[in-house]
């Protein structure tokens, strides 16, 4: 017949048990190994081999596995006439309900808790244990020249034997100056469970962040040496200037930059960014002056005050430059229309054309306020066209010259002929004189007189 068999698999064991001894209590931690305990064993005594003085306490288990617990015994303190050593155990509950009394009747009984080994014994060695609190303290921002109101520190022994305190003082940080102590309760002998305090004020003197530390050091064998991280904040004055560049109309918008001065270290131009920088000048605006100015800037840790300063961008006009048509060109017809470009006013300019260079015997304009004009004059020769353009800057005339061709001549070039009225007597007033196109004809002149003159060939205007 087979029997039913059962495998019991008591909890492990505890690991890395050790204990201190404070002023309240032993302190005891150890390494929870085992995942079905439902409690732990911790045992007390007055010798090591746990004959004299025996006292077991039942801990409440601590869920997970390879986790530290801690247990304070509070009901006694270790002290140079009275030691303690401890050991711990894991137990948890057997199976009750595989009682001895399976198959028969009868009450089952319970079975008693399976158990760990014990763990490692652990005694207290009685020393001294420093404990400064709390571990940083940060006054905030404050104006310059302001003094922060007052924070504290403690210092305890929290261990069992005396503490011997050699130096307490503010060491070290960026501003170590700007800290000091405005009060302070301690000795330099603290037997256990005494505490002081020590009061700490912030009056910065310079702008930016402020850190030092408040440092104790003591006899305390672990840990005797423990600080306190003072910081806190003065806004300290930056500014940023909107840069000021001088380009010439035509080159595009300049790149506006940021000129920053009261930057502290560490901080670099890095640490303010993005800084934005702008001007209203486009690419379409005329010369002159167009402000500048930036923002955005990041303030790394409220470390500074930030004053923004406009700049001006100054744009200087040039002269103008021809468009159309395009220089070394032949042109079109007699009839041609020159665009420029603006040079970034708007006039004047005049134009000068000619046969001959630095010339304006086929056309000179008056002042123009528009950077256009339409000539009518152009021969048709095939020869050189010289074109001349002012421009008036700051009340100063400058020039730029450009050469094109003619158009072609005309193959079979006639002159006008004089239609209306036919030749005799003008009997009505006014009169309308009609005469034909020609042929390669670029403009046309009508002398009017009443005796007929002799005029020279040389005499004759070109224009």
């Amino acid at each position: 017949m087979m029997r039913e068999q059962v495998f019991q698999v008591p909890p492990q064991t505890p690991l890395n048990f050790t204990g201190v001894a404070k002023f309240n209590g032993n302190l005891l931690t150890f390494r929870d190994m085992s995942l079905s305990e439902t409690g732990f064993t911790v045992e007390r005594a007055t010798n090591p081999t746990f004959t004299t003085g025996v006292t077991d306490v039942t801990v409440p288990p601590n869920p997970g596995w390879n986790s530290t617990t801690t247990y304070l015994d509070s009901s006694v303190v270790s002290s140079p006439g009275s030691n303690y050593f401890y050991r711990v155990r894991a137990f948890k509950p057997d199976a009750d309900y595989w009682s001895p009394l399976i198959g028969t009747t009868g009450t089952p009984i319970p079975l008693p808790n399976l158990i760990s080994a014990w763990s490692n014994t652990a005694s207290f060695v009685l020393t001294p244990i420093l404990q400064v609190t709390p571990a940083a303290l940060n006054f905030g921002t404050l104006p310059p020249n302001t003094k922060s109101g007052p924070q504290t520190i403690m210092i305890q022994n929290v261990g069992v034997g005396t503490l011997n305190i050699s130096s307490m003082k503010i060491v070290a940080g960026a501003r170590p100056n700007s800290f000091s102590v405005t009060g302070n309760t301690c000795t330099t002998t603290m037997v256990a469970g005494a505490n002081c305090r020590v009061t700490i004020v912030l009056k910065p003197t310079v702008g930016g962040a402020q850190s030092a530390s408040f440092t104790v050091v003591s006899n305390a064998p672990t840990n005797g040496t423990q600080s306190v991280a003072l910081t806190g904040t003065v806004p300290a004055p930056l500014t940023i200037t909107a840069s000021s560049p001088t380009v010439n109309w035509g080159t595009g918008v300049p790149t506006i930059t940021p000129i920053v001065t009261g930057l502290l270290p560490p901080d670099t131009m890095a640490s303010l960014a993005p800084i934005s920088c702008t001007t209203t000048y486009t690419s379409t605006s005329n010369a002159g002056s167009y402000p500048t100015s930036c923002s955005g800037a990041t303030n790394p840790n409220n470390a500074y005050t930030i004053k923004y300063v406009p700049g001006k961008l100054t744009v200087n006009p040039v002269p103008a430059t021809m468009i159309s048509p395009a220089p070394g060109t032949q042109l079109a017809g007699s009839s041609v229309t020159f665009n420029w470009t603006t040079g970034g006013i708007t006039g004047p300019y005049v134009i000068w054309v000619g046969d001959l260079f630095g010339v304006d015997d086929l056309y000179v304009s008056g002042h123009l306020n528009t950077p256009s004009v339409t000539v009518t004059t152009i021969p048709t020769s095939g020869g050189t066209i010289y074109v001349r353009l002012y421009t008036l800057i700051n009340g100063a005339w400058q020039s730029i010259d450009y050469t094109y061709t003619a158009p072609p001549k005309v193959a079979n070039p006639a002159k006008a002929v004089l239609t209306s009225p036919t030749t005799g007597p003008i009997t009505s007033l006014p009169v309308t004189f009609q005469w034909t196109k020609g042929n390669g004809v670029n403009f046309y002149q009508l002398w009017v007189s009443a005796v007929a003159p002799e005029v020279p060939k040389s005499t004759i205007p070109r224009g």
